[in-house]
This record gives C-alpha cells, sequence and structure tokens, in this order.
C-alpha cells in the first residue's frame, strides 16, 4: 500500500503546473505613466505563445502587466508616483516553461516616456 501511494505521489509531482502568476495594478493608486511596446526573445527567438506575460515592478509591487499577442508583441503601461527616477525590474512568466523568469533588463521611470513601437519594438531577453 505504501508503494503505491508513493508512486502516485510522484506521478501527481511530475504533472503538476505552477499556475499563471496573478499580476495586477490599480491604476487610479498612480499620478503618472510610461508605455512599453516589447518583445521577449527566448533562447534566440521571439515568443509569441498568447499566455506567456510581461511584468513590471517596483521592488515587490506590480507596477505594469502585458500580455504578449499572437505577433510577439506586448503593449502595457507603467504607473507610478515618482515623476522620474525608479528603476523597473521585468518578470517574464513562460507558458512553455511554466515558471517566472527575472529579466536582466531594467528601465528607468520617466512621466510619459514611451519605450518601443510597434514598427520598433524594444526586446528584452530571457538572458544576456
Amino acid at each position: 500500500m505504501k508503494k503505491i501511494i508513493s508512486i502516485l505521489v510522484i506521478l501527481t509531482g511530475i504533472s503538476a503546473s505552477i499556475a499563471q502568476p496573478n499580476w495586477a495594478v490599480d491604476a487610479r493608486n498612480f499620478s503618472f505613466t510610461l508605455t512599453c511596446v516589447c518583445q521577449v526573445n527566448v533562447d534566440g527567438k521571439i515568443t509569441k505563445d498568447t499566455e506567456d506575460m510581461l511584468a513590471a515592478f517596483v521592488g515587490s509591487e506590480c507596477r505594469g502587466v502585458g500580455k504578449i499577442n499572437e505577433e510577439g508583441l506586448c503593449f502595457f503601461t507603467v504607473y507610478s508616483n515618482t515623476a522620474e527616477g525608479e528603476r523597473i525590474s521585468l518578470k517574464y512568466w513562460s507558458n512553455r516553461q511554466q515558471k517566472v523568469i527575472e529579466m536582466p533588463q531594467t528601465l528607468a521611470f520617466k512621466e510619459n516616456a514611451s519605450y518601443g513601437e510597434i514598427s520598433s519594438p524594444m526586446v528584452f531577453y530571457t538572458d544576456l
């Protein structure tokens, strides 16, 4: 009986996946914004997985979230109560890998700044 339980625990653990993060930000709590149009390069390829997400953080506080679309673009707004100077770190949810990856790049917050355009998106790499 113990062997059967052990085997079930092992098999259950193998098929378990981590839930997609519940990243969210309440824009009403902030005075300033910047926008970002970007792509995420994973292992040399731009991801087009529509379940992938990119989120902006100051410390542990989520300040913006965007989902990757079918063209591999991610649109998101970053919020702040400081007009400029905050360092924005980025976290990427990889649906394929079922994990959160802390991105090596950061952004400098500046009120009304715009990073990237549809024709020339900013590219973030999961590793440098």
